[in-house]
């Protein structure tokens, strides 16, 4: 079963993936920050009983029963959050076979349900995530009010609970002044940038996710359409930044990416950030229609496969930076 990572296409398009959060408690227990760790286990377990209920196409990761490289590498595949990585209570994730949906529990909320996609796929993700949400709805008395929608333990969540995102990748944006003043722009409009793997995280190789920052008081749908509306503005923006340095200065910008392309195909050691700049290059390469070799898959899955903790994880063992560093060389050229 093909992964969402696995998409051939996402070469050529500026959108890289499409993201949907849900956060979910349950009415008899107080929020996590104040969870006693018998009461965490217990969430747990009636989680487990309801996941059974969905599909054998889940399974269930005990977060504390696995090495912390393995817990490392599903949040760089976006599978878990930074706040999850770093907690150490009771907790454990389900996933799906083909990591389109991933159910955290006992996070920032007692229930995150997440479903992303490749491409500018937004609805369809919504729909993955929502089927979720309705079976657990079944089985789970979440914590509701009528006026106000879902409680969460973070009053920006409270409403729908929910959080829409697009990965973009923006590299003209970033090299210009524009990016800092569409940040600007668009948090008028109830939307937020922020890094590589969300909320407190800095951008590489020119990826940036696009999210909403307000769920009270606007229907699903509203969050969503406001979302993509935001998302094709900055777009037209990358685009137009594209058209005039090739109009302006072809040669010396192919040549730049071209050079990029050598650097990761004949160096004998290379560090994450370096690696993601040059790669961030020859996807905008491929994206501009520049007549690169092509690599064994989509930039993007590289680009994944290199940070430390899939890289140790793909190497099948720990790896100090220097190693690390020759492995990450290595696992580029291979790739070709």
């Amino acid at each position: 079963m093909d992964k969402w990572f696995d998409d051939s296409q996402l070469d050529f398009s500026i959108f890289i993936t499409s993201r949907i959060r849900l956060a979910r408690n349950i009415t008899q227990y107080p929020f996590s920050v104040i969870l006693q760790p018998q009461q965490m286990q217990d969430i747990l377990n009636k989680t487990i009983d309801t996941v059974k209920l969905l599909s054998n196409d889940f399974m269930f990761v005990n977060a504390n029963d696995v090495s912390d490289i393995e817990l490392l590498s599903n949040f760089e595949l976006h599978n878990i959050s930074q706040y999850f990585l770093q907690n150490k209570n009771p907790r454990g994730f389900f996933i799906n076979k083909d990591e389109s949906v991933c159910v955290m529990i006992n996070e920032e909320d007692h229930i995150r349900i997440q479903s992303i996609c490749s491409g500018a796929n937004i609805f369809k993700t919504f729909s993955l995530a929502n089927d979720i949400d309705d079976i657990f709805s079944q089985k789970i008395d979440y914590a509701f009010d009528n006026e106000f929608g879902f409680l969460t333990s973070c009053p920006t969540n409270v409403g729908t609970g929910l959080r829409a995102s697009f990965m973009l990748h923006l590299p003209m944006l970033e090299k210009s002044a524009q990016l800092k003043n569409l940040v600007q722009i668009i948090s008028k409009f109830g939307m937020t940038v922020r890094g590589l793997h969300g909320e407190g995280t800095e951008p590489m190789g020119s990826i940036y996710q696009i999210s909403n920052q307000i769920t009270l008081g606007k229907s699903e749908e509203d969050i969503i359409k406001n979302l993509q509306n935001v998302a094709h503005q900055i777009i037209e923006q990358e685009l137009k930044l594209r058209e005039t340095i090739l109009q302006k200065n072809r040669l010396d910008f192919e040549d730049k990416i071209f050079r990029s392309f050598g650097t990761l195909t004949n160096c004998k050691k290379i560090n994450t950030h370096e690696a993601m700049n040059l790669l961030s290059d020859v996807r905008l390469g491929y994206g501009m229609g520049f007549d690169i070799p092509k690599f064994k898959c989509n930039v993007y899955k590289i680009m994944m496969n290199i940070q430390p903790g899939l890289l140790q994880k793909n190497f099948g063992r720990r790896l100090d930076e220097k190693e690390r560093d020759i492995a990450r060389a290595e696992y580029i050229k291979k790739m070709l």
